[in-house]
């Protein structure tokens, strides 16, 4: 058909149909998409309708004799039933999941969403108070934290799990280190004494008892710087006078106080020095001198070169300030025994000669020679108990610090 439009000669076409084109936008496709992860669930989860229909199928009795149908068939069959159903389940999955998977134009449509979504929410944001802005600044700062602490770094006040105890196991214990093996503890050096080839005498003691030229002297002197010196009256012949006494006086110096012995140990050490041997002592009692209460003590003493004993008295004195230590002994004769009395007289007629520049030692020597008495005067004399007396005192431990030469 023809028509004359404006001068204008045309065809009238003629519309037979309308084409519909498929909606390619987004919000059609995950219409479409949706509507078909749908349908194809129900049908794979609405029974076929054999199946249906032997499901309707009311289960066969028991048979009432042997002669029945065996139960076994009708179990069978259910079983049939539900192995097939479940292959076909089987096989739908992986038409479900390829549906589900995203294609190319799906994940541009994503990709598309989530920036228009970021886009919104900063602007959304934008709007806010610049308050609300810092607190959401902050919480998003702790989520991250948390999101980068570990889970051994997590706080302590979270409730602890309950764990399943683990059963007991015997812990060995670690091996204890090997302990060093102490150091030995140097002893200390011994003293070494050395004799004094020409001596000169710092101490006299002139009495009329004592034969003046049978006395002979000896001196020694220490490492540590102790000094030691001897005065002896032997009865040797040619020299003996006849009614004279023997003996020994001992005059020791120490730079410190040794340590404290008995009478009789110290009786025995000095004794040795001369070759002279101790029997048997007697009852300790103590005399007074010019230097104080001295102990003396009845000892029977075998001198050097003799064979029979003699009956002497030993005497001790320990002074501490000067440190020094007086020892003797003197030995009477059958004519003339010797006492505490004369014992007395001739310790208090010990003298000082010299002294260099020792202070201490000629302040002491003053001081005593105000208690010096006549001889002849009474003497006190105190018996002292022994240890084995009820109010004795025990006798000192045996030193570990080893004696010097001059104390034995």
């Amino acid at each position: 058909m023809s028509f004359v439009s404006e001068g204008r000669i045309g065809l009238r076409p003629e519309i037979s149909g309308f084409v519909v084109t498929e909606d390619r936008s987004l919000e059609a496709r995950l219409k479409r998409a949706y509507h078909t992860a749908r349908t194809q669930a129900l049908a794979v989860a609405r029974p076929r309708p054999d199946e249906a229909a032997a499901s309707t199928v009311p289960f066969p009795a028991a048979p009432a004799s042997a002669s029945d149908a065996p139960l076994s068939v009708a179990r069978g069959d259910d079983l049939a039933a539900m192995r097939n159903r479940s292959i076909m389940a089987l096989k739908a999955v992986p038409r479900q999941l390829a549906a589900l998977l995203p294609d190319r134009e799906r994940l541009k449509d994503v990709a598309a969403l989530a920036l228009i979504a970021g886009a919104a929410l900063t602007r959304q944001v934008w709007r806010l108070p610049r308050l609300a802005k810092i607190g959401l600044f902050g919480l998003c700062l702790a989520g991250v934290v948390l999101m980068r602490t570990g889970p051994s770094e997590m706080p302590a006040q979270l409730p602890a799990q309950a764990e399943t105890p683990s059963p007991a196991v015997a812990e060995v214990p670690p091996a204890p280190p090997p302990v060093a093996a102490a150091a030995p503890v140097a002893a200390p050096p011994a003293v070494r004494w050395r004799t004094i080839a020409a001596p000169i005498p710092s101490y006299n003691l002139e009495a009329p008892e004592l034969n003046r030229a049978a006395a002979t002297l000896k001196a020694r002197a220490a490492s540590d710087g102790a000094r030691q010196e001897i005065h002896l009256w032997s009865g040797t012949a040619g020299k003996s006078r006849s009614g004279s006494l023997t003996g020994m006086l001992t005059i020791e110096h120490y730079p410190t106080t040794p340590p404290a012995e008995t009478l009789y140990v110290d009786l025995v050490r000095r004794a040795a020095l001369l070759g002279a041997s101790v029997e048997r002592t007697g009852e300790l009692v103590g005399l007074e001198s010019k230097f104080g209460e001295i102990d003396t003590v009845e000892a029977r003493i075998v001198a050097a070169g003799e064979n029979e004993a003699q009956s002497c008295i030993a005497f001790r004195r320990i002074e501490t300030s000067p440190t020094m230590q007086v020892h003797g002994w003197f030995c009477g004769t059958t004519s003339t025994p010797v006492d505490r009395a004369t014992l007395g007289c001739i310790v208090d007629r010990i003298d000082l000669m010299r002294a260099g520049s020792d202070v201490t030692l000629k302040r002491y020597f003053a001081r005593v020679e105000r208690a010096r008495k006549p001889c002849g005067a009474p003497r006190q004399a105190v018996a002292r108990p022994g240890w084995i007396d009820a109010s004795g005192a025990m006798p000192p431990l045996k030193s570990a610090i080893p004696a010097s030469a001059s104390r034995g």
